[in-house]
């Protein structure tokens, strides 16, 4: 496996009163703080799709203090394939969660499926 570099940078999230409804005890539900990690990512992947069709995977975390960073993993000074990016950030997400660094992580990519019946669909 080649060595690998996580870059992680700061994605400001804003919250605003009903957007993100707190649980009785004033914290997010788990369910809420995915959806903010989802929440945060969709809008660069649709970017992405809009302005060049397609995306490296990338990731989003919510670190244990409940901020929201992006995630890329990449090689130093080499193309990875989609599946060697999926599983480097796998690997940096399950180190992070182990580490208790992240709390909830999501892997955006680009995939194709084919509905029973009908011809290859593109989704995020």
């Amino acid at each position: 496996m080649q060595p690998f570099a996580v870059q992680t940078s700061f994605v400001a999230l804003v919250i605003v009163g009903a957007a993100l409804p707190l649980s009785v005890s004033g914290e997010l539900t788990p369910k809420e703080e995915a959806e903010a990690v989802l929440n945060a990512g969709i809008p660069f992947a649709q970017k992405m799709i809009s302005e060049h069709s397609a995306f490296d995977p990338f990731g989003y975390a919510m670190k244990a203090d409940g901020s929201i960073v992006a995630v890329a993993a990449h090689a130093q000074g080499e193309h990875l394939s989609s599946q060697q990016l999926i599983d480097n950030l796998a690997a940096a997400f399950r180190a992070g969660a182990t580490q208790g660094d992240y709390k909830v992580t999501a892997v955006f990519m680009v995939a194709r499926v084919k509905p029973p019946g009908q011809s290859d669909r593109r989704g995020v």
